[in-house]
C-alpha cells in the first residue's frame, strides 16, 4: 500500500515537473527567437534567417556552457 502510493506520488510529481520544464523551454525559445529577429533588424545586411541565426546562438550557447565547466575544473 505504501509503495502504490509513493509510485503514485513520485508521478504525480514527475508529471508536475514536466509541465513546468515544458513551459520554461517554450518561453526560453521565444527569447531566442526575439532576440534573433532583433539582430536581424540591426544587421540587414546579412541573409542569415530566424532559422540560422537561432541555431548559431544556441551554439554559442552550448559552447559557452562547455567552457565554463571546463574552467570551474568540473
Amino acid at each position: 500500500m505504501a509503495y502504490e502510493w509513493r509510485t503514485q506520488e513520485q508521478s504525480r510529481i514527475d508529471a508536475i515537473h514536466t509541465g513546468d520544464n515544458a513551459k520554461v523551454f517554450n518561453g526560453r525559445e521565444r527569447q531566442l527567437q526575439a532576440l534573433a529577429d532583433e539582430w536581424a533588424k540591426a544587421n540587414p545586411e546579412h541573409t542569415n534567417n530566424r532559422y540560422t541565426l537561432t541555431d548559431a546562438i544556441n551554439g554559442a550557447a552550448y559552447n559557452g556552457n562547455d567552457r565554463a565547466k571546463g574552467l570551474s575544473g568540473g
